[in-house]
């Protein structure tokens, strides 16, 4: 499954905009580093609980990575990657904050 999550992400690696992928707290460490490893020089967000009271949105930054593996200790995630480097993903980012 691993090998076929990351065979799938360098498919799109070639895709200019945003690819959003659902994750559960299970999967979503190995998810994660197949991004890192496929997406190294794209932007990324990472949603957790999202609809709910306690929602998180943290932004991550190319090779910003160590804080998104201790964010995603826990929850259901939505996982947002910007493969448009020309354009940076805009907002405030923080608790029930949303992205413009």
């Amino acid at each position: 499954k691993k090998r076929k999550k990351r065979n799938q992400l360098y498919e799109w690696k070639e895709f200019e905009g945003l690819i959003m992928i659902f994750e559960s707290v299970h999967r979503i460490e190995d998810t994660l580093n197949s991004i890192q490893e496929v997406f190294s020089d794209c932007e990324f967000l990472i949603g957790r609980e999202m609809t709910k009271i306690h929602e998180e949105i943290l932004h991550f930054s190319p090779f910003a990575t160590e804080k998104s593996k201790e964010f995603a200790s826990k929850g259901e995630f939505v996982v947002l990657i910007n493969t448009n480097r020309k354009k940076m993903l805009k907002g405030s980012i923080g608790s029930a904050d949303r992205i413009q």
